[in-house]
């Protein structure tokens, strides 16, 4: 389980380190190095002498002990599944065939990380040093890893882990912008739904207030017709008192007419209520007939209703003696006059 977990931490992290190796028939070094340029920077080292054989001239003997032994060094430095690279005493060009190779790989894919590099180039020594740094080039014809593999299938721990992040990047991001998009969505329809019950709640007002509009509107119809109503009354109702208290003694009056002459009585107060109403002037004729036995009572009754009613143009238009009656017939005594006063009254009782 252990092992698993760090394969799987080794998957997604890239530890700066190498693992270097170098196997003779009488050393084997282990160090941790960085490859900067052209050069390995030495970090750590360590050399153990072969001692029961576990390393020939042709191949490697005892890969057990071999691969126990590098496991003990990287879990020492606390670095599991380090790429690879070997420095090899048995890769020289008289025995460098693809069969030792494929052994170097078999037998090294059991210690650690990816075997990317089987290098015969400046051997490690017992003099080196952290930090030392000494020459690494890889030339084709000494990378002897090229007889087996291609260059397709080296790091693809790095390549995995790019693909990886070029996957979930644009997954990430799209995710946050569908959550955006529905915590909008969602605030939208929260203030749609508020502004739908503020709406609901408003319709029973706009429907009080229209019908309040229209009791106003009749009540205010009703309010002007009943002060023009009002007004005509009144002026009815003035001038007709005016006439009744200055009557003479003497006199009497047998035609009233308040409006244009040649109206019926019976059609008089309509006439001039319409005549108010649809007519804009500020004053009314007025006629008053009747009989009197003393002629010298109409110019009173005249100078009194002039005083009653200001404003008013009234004159008397004639005053005649009433015809006899044909002989034989009862003489009433004395014969009456006959008189007409005519003119304008305001139509303002002020």
């Amino acid at each position: 389980m252990t092992s698993y977990l760090a394969s799987l931490k080794a998957l997604f992290y890239a530890s700066p380190y190498r693992l270097i190796i170098q196997l003779s028939p009488t050393d084997i070094f282990c160090a941790l190095a960085s490859i900067h340029k052209q050069s390995l920077i030495i970090h750590s080292i360590e050399h153990t002498p072969c001692t029961d054989h576990e390393i020939t001239t042709t191949s490697i003997a005892n890969p057990t002990k071999l691969v126990k032994l590098i496991q003990t060094f990287l879990s020492h430095h606390n670095q599991p599944n380090l790429p690879l690279v070997c420095f090899s005493s048995m890769l020289q060009p008289p025995t460098n065939n693809p069969q030792h190779v494929l052994q170097h790989l078999l037998a090294l894919s059991k210690v650690s990380g990816p075997v990317i590099g089987l290098y015969n180039n400046t051997p490690l020594t017992k003099a080196l040093t952290s930090n030392a740094i000494i020459p690494f080039t890889s030339p084709a014809d000494t990378s002897l890893i090229n007889y087996i593999t291609s260059t397709d299938s080296r790091n693809w721990h790095k390549r995995l882990r790019h693909t990886f992040l070029l996957i979930l990047l644009p997954f990430c991001g799209t995710l946050s912008y569908v959550f955006f998009q529905k915590h909008s969505l969602n605030t939208i329809q929260q203030q749609e739904k508020r502004l739908n019950n503020y709406l609901n709640s408003l319709k029973p007002r706009v429907q009080q207030a229209k019908e309040l509009e229209k009791q106003n509107k009749l009540l205010t119809d009703r309010i002007k017709t009943i002060q023009s109503l009002t007004t005509e009354q009144e002026i009815i109702a003035h001038a007709s008192q005016t006439i009744a208290q200055h009557i003479p003694p003497n006199t009497w009056l047998t035609t009233i007419r308040i409006g244009h002459p040649g109206e019926a009585s019976k059609q008089t107060g309509k006439k001039v209520i319409e005549t108010i109403l649809n007519s804009s002037a500020k004053t009314l004729p007025l006629q008053l007939e009747g009989k009197t036995t003393d002629p010298d009572e109409i110019s009173k009754f005249l100078e009194s209703l002039s005083i009653g009613l200001p404003n008013s143009t009234l004159s008397i238009q004639h005053i005649t003696r009433a015809k006899q009656p044909k002989k034989g017939a009862q003489k009433p005594s004395p014969y009456p006059y006959n008189f007409t006063i005519t003119g304008a009254i305001p139509t303002s009782s002020s």
